[in-house]
């Protein structure tokens, strides 16, 4: 019943959506066009001026069962990209949504998405048809100690935020901010006890024929992953491990930086880190990618970076400024930087804080030595 989503697909999409519909269908009630089907209730909430989420605006659906999924009751998510059809669903009109096997658009530029759920995972829907309509009586009865008792709430008020949503949808509304700001929504990894030391060394790659020492280039990490490996120390390779795989997550879901342009070392361009992961059997084709905030609402998709690196190509990460960038104490202690065998002069950049700037260097030292050697 269509591909799994990653989670990372699951944010780019909410991040680029002008709505949500989130609808929920009894299907053996009702049948359309030979096909078991059922009548539903939903809700949609729509982007306002600033990007936020509307309050909730209630709706009925008419739908076909969706194939693959045999329970009686079924959640559909469907994600909204294209402003014409809130805007036709806001004048009353009834709007359909659809899927077909046939559909090979990539679920990221199509106008509407379709999503499920099976086995407890996010999927593209493949098999779907709906016919959906504001529900202005639930509305009324929803909003109902928000408005004086003779007056008629529209749906355009509602998606356009002019009404405090309902106490109950607290939840909801935090479960899209973590989709959107997962970086301030998430706890972010915890530096083991055993990496503390190399929180501040610089990672040098080794050249093809051996030179350099492993304390002055590594700092001793290198040590102490193969004692890791060669057993005994069970402990420290279970907090390691998770500190990797968290990592990895966190850098996925992008690091707000400042990067410091060389030319104009004054300057302060407000950007994401990135990790790109191509292949999860070997990061070192993964890229690395230094790009603008991606902005709610708006289409993100083919975003050009303003660097971007695969970790096979990277040679170097410091946490050490040039002596010619001139930096404050603060800004010294949240410097960060890697070079590439292509760059030729340091990638700079600011991380939020000091935590962030050593999570950085350790976690990617931490990756980069478990690919490379």
């Amino acid at each position: 019943n269509g591909d799994f989503l990653s989670h990372r697909t699951l944010c780019s999409l909410v991040e680029q959506a002008v709505g949500l519909i989130f609808m929920r269908q009894k299907l053996e009630l009702y049948s359309l066009a030979d096909v078991d089907g059922g009548v539903g209730s939903g809700f949609v909430v729509a982007r306002t001026g600033d990007a936020s989420w509307s309050p909730p605006c209630f709706l009925s659906t008419l739908c076909k069962k969706h194939g693959g999924n045999n329970s009686s009751q079924t959640m559909t998510l469907i994600v909204v990209r294209k402003t014409e059809l809130i805007n036709r669903l806001i004048l009353g009109d009834t709007v359909k949504f659809g899927a077909s096997k046939k559909q090979k658009m990539n679920v990221l530029i199509r106008d509407a998405a379709i999503i499920g759920m099976n086995d407890g995972r996010f999927n593209v829907v493949t098999e779907f048809m709906a016919a959906t309509t504001v529900n202005e009586e639930q509305n009324q009865s929803a909003y109902a100690l928000a408005v004086a008792s003779e007056e008629i709430l529209n749906a355009r008020e509602i998606l356009a935020g002019n009404i405090s949503p309902p106490e109950q949808s607290v939840d909801f509304y935090g479960a899209l901010q973590s989709l959107e700001c997962p970086y301030s929504m998430h706890s972010h990894p915890i530096l083991p006890d055993s990496l503390q030391s190399y929180c501040d060394t610089d990672w040098v790659e080794l050249s093809p024929h051996g030179l350099g020492t492993v304390s002055a280039a590594h700092g001793g990490m290198r040590t102490l992953l193969k004692l890791i490996s060669q057993g005994g120390m069970e402990e420290e390779k279970r907090e390691i491990d998770m500190f990797a795989r968290k990592f990895k997550y966190y850098l996925m879901d992008g690091v707000p930086v400042q990067l410091v342009l060389p030319s104009n070392p004054g300057c302060r361009e407000e950007k994401v880190l990135r990790l790109t992961i191509k292949n999860s059997a070997s990061l070192s084709e993964s890229v690395l990618e230094i790009s603008r905030k991606r902005r709610p609402g708006v289409l993100n998709v083919g975003m050009q970076g303003s660097f971007v690196a695969t970790l096979d190509n990277i040679t170097r990460f410091s946490r050490n400024p040039p002596t010619l960038v001139n930096l404050d104490d603060e800004e010294k202690k949240r410097f960060f930087s890697f070079e590439t065998d292509l760059s030729g002069t340091p990638i700079m950049m600011l991380a939020k804080n000091r935590k962030d700037a050593m999570l950085l260097l350790c976690g990617m030292k931490l990756l980069m030595e478990r690919e490379k050697f």
